[in-house]
């Protein structure tokens, strides 16, 4: 290094003399030239391929101190200068051995790592067993390794075997913690065997380490030799009890009982204890530390409970504590005037009056959270079918917003026992405006018209949902031509009663809608739009009770520029494309006689084609014509049988519309028999009288263009070297 080179630059008798069993001083002569000397580096070891360093400041520096050393161990140091340049060479080195420890540990323990004490359980013992042993003296337990350099301490003493360590997820699965509960587990996070953990048969909780010092999940009662470590713990036996412990009724028999557990100190809990009378005191276990809840049930209505919870581990039970206290509804006064508790406690109304569903629904949403009956197991439906035998009942059971999908008011979706009570035959959908179901004298189901009269039978069920939770998400929208924009949405899971949504659009100070039926459409086309044009779309939701507001996700859109339209011969050789009328999606001019044709470049696949906007004049439909389209009233789509199609359109003299966009798509088909030629798509907008009467044009036009196609591309032809006339 520069300026260092010469002896009076270079620090000399570097020496070490260990001081105690984990900590060297060492010492060295400053060089008299040190002015651009900024301090010291001194590296040390026992194994070249793990170094540590520590940094001394200052030239002037004649000592240092390390410590954290092993004892009785052989420690190779080695000195280097440090300039506002960067580190030199390492100019001197020296060894020392760290002096044997003092046994300040228990009978039988010996002084290991840090000082720390250890013992070597040689006799083998299931995992909670050596954990007794190890506990045997103050603060002892299984060993807690926090770093690797203790681990390869106690792997080298163990020379080699299985040997169990304080890591396991036993309360928790998956979630392996030391059994002092604070330490760090980033080390044992990336020590583990490879695969490993696996819980093998769902049984493996405890951890080993291996004769490789890597570690392995295991059963817990498989007998294993042990390693045993003297550390105080951070915290008291009884800091795993759980926090906030709270007591709910839910109906006169029933209290949901609550707590939080304790997540930092629980590394030891099982689970948990929780005692109240009944009238003697009961106690039930609550299995698993991350469990928070217990629902009680046969109590007693209108009477007063004592609750308290206590964690309990493998070594103890710990106190209870935070006791509460809860008071059961009395069965009187659970239910409205006319309505009466039945299943479960829940109240019900049995309508005597002969009404539509609507109706129905209506009279039951007289008083909160009140609805047509909603049932939730095959046990109330056994209830409250046995109390309305021999006469039929509306249920809060329809299929409104998608056909054949029946979902309760709750939108909640029907059970598997549930898909199977359908009366015979049923549900038909009769007419095809049968959307309510009623129940049968039987028990069984029946749809019918919504309009109908029929007895009802209410619940009260809180719904999981608000109305403005039945809000469709995620509009998104695409031009998919200078005059079309196709909208798509996500439905609500919440959508049962969602009959259908408004679309609302923007343009400027104006405004229009337009509605889309079905609460499972998730998509739309929105037509006759001005080219170059700003659109904003929003969209809401509407049931039979509301239109909600809107959602707020507006797409703002800016259409592209209309091309004036070509009126032929064009050729379209792509995959896909579109093909628009000329002054689309403004009026067409009159006596236009336009051809197109469609040429794909896989010739295997055949043309399909999709009306996106399509408004002519009514003209005659056209025999010897594989496809005429006129009018409005056109198939949505034409799958040809060729991949190439020739389009021609043609209007007459008098009125016009807005014309069409129809795009078209390569598609693949499973085709039978002789391979198809072109396929002729007539487009228009005149009488066949007047057509003919410029058929002799047609013809040769058409004739012309299919010549010069042909001698262009006379491998796409399936006929070679011949003429059309």
């Amino acid at each position: 290094m520069p300026g260092l080179d010469d002896f009076t630059t270079i620090p000399r008798l570097f020496r070490a003399s260990a001081v105690d069993e984990s900590t060297v001083e060492l010492s060295w002569i400053p060089p008299p030239k040190r002015c651009e000397i900024s301090g010291y580096r001194i590296s040390y070891y026992t194994d070249p391929m793990n170094v540590m360093y520590m940094t001394v400041p200052s030239g002037d520096s004649n000592n240092a101190v390390v410590t954290g050393l092993m004892a009785e161990t052989t420690y190779t140091f080695r000195l280097a200068v440090m300039t506002p340049e960067g580190t030199g060479n390492d100019i001197a080195v020296t060894t020392e051995t760290t002096l044997p420890p003092i046994n300040p540990c228990p009978e039988g323990w010996v002084v290991g790592y840090l000082g720390r004490c250890y013992r070597f359980g040689t006799s083998p013992m299931s995992y909670n067993e050596a954990r007794q042993d190890c506990r045997s003296i103050e603060d002892g337990d299984l060993v807690v390794i926090e770093t690797g350099m203790e681990n390869e301490f106690l792997y080298n003493l163990t020379q080699g075997g299985m040997w169990w360590i304080g890591y396991n997820d036993i309360a928790i699965e998956g979630d392996f913690n030391w059994v002092d509960c604070d330490a760090t587990t980033a080390f044992a996070e990336t020590n583990w065997e490879m695969g490993q953990p696996d819980n093998v048969g769902g049984i493996q909780d405890c951890t080993i380490m291996t004769n490789s010092g890597r570690y392995s999940d295991w059963d817990c009662l498989e007998p294993i030799t042990y390693l045993c470590e003297q550390s105080p713990k951070g915290y008291a036996p009884e800091d795993a009890n759980p926090r906030s412990v709270s007591a709910t009724a839910t109906n006169p028999s029933t209290v949901v009982v609550s707590w939080v557990p304790e997540s930092r100190y629980n590394c030891d809990v099982l689970g948990y204890r929780v005692i109240y009378p009944n009238p003697t005191p009961v106690v039930v276990d609550v299995p698993g530390a991350d469990t928070s809840s217990l629902t009680i049930t046969d109590l007693q209505g209108d009477t007063t409970y004592w609750i308290s919870v206590g964690a309990y581990t493998y070594f103890e039970d710990l106190p209870y504590i935070n006791d509460t206290t809860v008071t059961t509804p009395n069965p009187d006064d659970l239910c409205e005037e006319g309505w009466v508790p039945g299943y479960d406690f829940r109240c019900y109304k049995f309508g005597s009056e002969m009404l539509s569903w609507e109706d129905a629904r209506l009279d039951c949403q007289s008083i909160p959270d009140g609805d047509l009956v909603v049932f939730e197991t095959e046990a109330e439906w056994e209830f409250v079918s046995t109390l309305g035998a021999g006469s039929s009942w509306w249920l809060g059971l329809f299929d409104r917003a998608s056909e054949g999908e029946y979902r309760w008011v709750t939108c909640d979706a029907l059970d598997t026992w549930a898909t199977d009570n359908w009366a015979p035959g049923q549900p038909n959908d009769l007419q095809g405006n049968q959307d309510c179901v009623q129940m049968l004298g039987s028990g069984m189901w029946n749809d019918l018209e919504c309009t109908s009269e029929s007895l009802y039978v209410c619940e009260v069920t809180v719904k999981d949902y608000t109305v403005d939770d039945q809000s469709p998400d995620t509009l998104r929208g695409e031009a998919t031509d200078p005059s079309t924009v196709e909208l798509t949405w996500e439905p609500s899971a919440y959508n049962c009663e969602v009959l259908g949504y408004t679309i609302y659009i923007q343009e400027g100070i104006n405004s229009m809608t337009q509605t889309v039926e079905g609460g499972d459409t998730t998509s739309t086309l929105v037509k006759n739009l001005e080219p170059s044009t700003v659109y904003v779309f929003d969209i809401a939701a509407f049931t039979t009770y509301d239109t909600l507001p809107a959602v707020g996700e507006t797409v703002r859109i800016t259409m592209p520029s209309a091309s004036s339209g070509e009126c032929g011969p064009s050729s379209y050789t792509s995959a896909s494309g579109v093909i628009i009328s000329p002054n689309y999606p403004k009026p067409y001019s009159n006596n236009l006689g336009c051809s197109y044709l469609i040429s794909l470049p896989d010739s295997s696949k055949v043309v399909q084609l999709i009306m996106n906007d399509f408004h002519l004049e009514d003209g005659d439909i056209f025999e010897n014509t594989a496809y005429t389209l006129t009018g409005s009233e056109v198939p949505s789509e034409i799958t040809t049988g060729s991949s190439m199609v020739w389009l021609y359109f043609s209007s007459d003299e008098s009125v016009t519309d807005v014309g069409f966009s129809i795009s078209f798509e390569s598609l693949t088909v499973e085709t039978t028999g002789a391979a198809v030629g072109s396929v002729m798509v007539l487009v228009v907008d005149e009488t066949e009288s007047s057509f003919y009467e410029m058929q002799d044009m047609f013809q040769t036009s058409i004739a012309n263009e299919m010549n010069v196609y042909c001698g262009e591309n006379e491998g796409s032809c399936l006929v070679s070297g011949a003429t059309f006339t």
